[in-house]
């Protein structure tokens, strides 16, 4: 169904879940803070698998899709055959893992902080690339790892900072940041796995299985003292909408993949990271958003030079906006260093 690398609809798409996925962090943090953690977790993966759920029995009840998708042609069993299934355990059981570190890192840190640590994912896939396929990285895709370290470092610089150590441990001790890169840790190696997952099965099969598999794992939290109970009342709307939008964005982002190539994709995904720090600032009063906003554009400057081997003017026109964002990026973080002193200054 491919139409080429930059099909119109694609891009579309893509730039949709981009768009949609700023949305989700949005309401998954307005759905976790002040609640319980586990159980609203689960919560938010069951109601994905049951709107992904309703959604293919719709599309069974149309007579032709149903040898379109591997998993009407051959049958739930006959879908996971072929090696399928323990794969998808051990993809599904990391992603698990993940999706539990990202909620968490939601809940307790800033939407304009944990957005922009996505680009670590590609950097961490360095490391499982070599690990698996002994894959050894080019001079460019080193560079674009420079940039998300130093876009990301920042992101949290501040005047007082002498040496990039200090920047270093700042960014480390912030809120939601281990867990957010253990979380892309872990997503460097299902992104492989998802990969020949979705070349054995079909998009929307594998992310009906995906959904599926994913709530099953999150359902045995609820087996844990205090967290068993009903939906709960308090916060239905909100995961609810978290659940609707989490649907929209697997949805649009395995629709695209069917249009353009996934590396197009993955990167104008990675785009919405600049949104959400704005999103962060709107919604929750996130401080230093122009730094923030000026290191996330730096980060992703450098996740898009991993993914494309851009030459001449593209190039250029890249390393221009980074130096400029990583400029902006320095100076306001000094405005806010010296109005800070300010405000202390005229403290009694």
């Amino acid at each position: 169904m491919s139409t080429g690398p930059l099909s119109s609809l694609g891009l579309f798409f893509a730039t949709a879940a981009s768009i949609t996925n700023v949305g989700f962090d949005v309401a998954a943090k307005r759905a976790l803070t002040g609640r319980n953690f586990l159980q609203t977790t689960a919560w938010i993966r069951i109601s994905v698998a049951v709107l992904l759920s309703v959604l293919l029995a719709g599309l069974w009840l149309h007579t032709p899709n149903r040898s379109s998708l591997a998993l009407f042609r051959l049958g739930l069993f006959g879908t996971l055959r072929g090696g399928v299934l323990p794969v998808l355990l051990l993809s599904t059981g990391l992603v698990t893992a993940s999706i539990l570190l990202y909620y968490r890192s939601l809940q307790v840190g800033s939407v304009s902080v944990i957005a922009p640590l996505f680009g670590f994912t590609p950097v961490f896939m360095l490391g499982t690339g070599y690990l698996f396929f002994h894959h050894l990285p080019s001079a460019r895709v080193i560079a674009g790892v420079l940039l998300i370290l130093l876009g990301s470092l920042q992101a949290h610089w501040k005047r007082t900072m002498r040496t990039p150590a200090a920047a270093v441990v700042a960014f480390l001790r912030e809120k939601g940041v281990g867990t957010m890169l253990t979380a892309c840790l872990l997503l460097s190696v299902t992104n492989l796995l998802d990969k020949w997952l979705v070349t054995h099965t079909d998009a929307l099969s594998y992310a009906w299985l995906y959904a599926v598999m994913c709530a099953l794992f999150t359902s045995c939290l609820l087996l844990i003292p205090g967290t068993a109970g009903f939906f709960p009342a308090a916060n239905r709307r909100r995961i609810l909408v978290a659940s609707l939008l989490d649907t929209t964005v697997l949805l649009l982002y395995f629709a695209s993949l069917q249009y353009i190539d996934a590396v197009v994709t993955v990167a104008i995904k990675r785009s919405g990271m600049v949104l959400s720090v704005i999103a962060g600032s709107f919604f929750f009063g996130e401080r230093n958003a122009r730094q923030r906003l000026a290191a996330a554009s730096v980060v992703l400057m450098g996740v898009l030079l991993m993914y494309f081997d851009l030459r001449g003017w593209p190039l250029i026109s890249l390393i221009v906006v980074a130096f400029g964002a990583s400029i902006a990026a320095v100076l306001t973080a000094r405005r806010a260093s010296q109005e800070l002193s300010d405000v202390e200054a005229l403290l009694p």
